[in-house]
């Protein structure tokens, strides 16, 4: 994402980058070059496409649940990287 590119680097949580396979904003090559971004900041970044445009589909809400469930429950089995989350976030 643009505004990121120029922030300060950081280190990040797993980064769910998904886009509609209609959306006419979040283009391929904008996704392209988010996960590039991503890629080189050695981010965990899961790329997700869907049927639908810009929007909060049922498959996408079924991923964000599933990777939200995952990352809770790595942070549930090694509460030293959940504390070192929290303080991070």
């Amino acid at each position: 994402p643009p505004e990121l590119t120029k922030a300060a680097p950081r280190a990040w949580p797993r980064v769910l980058v998904a886009a509609g396979t209609q959306d006419k904003f979040y283009t391929p090559a904008k996704v392209a070059a988010d996960a590039a971004f991503f890629r080189a900041a050695g981010v965990d970044a899961d790329l997700f496409s869907f049927e639908g445009g810009h929007e909060w589909t049922d498959a996408f809400a079924r991923r964000a649940g599933e990777l939200l469930a995952e990352v809770a429950s790595k942070a549930f089995r090694n509460p030293a990287t959940s504390q070192t989350n929290r303080e991070r976030d």
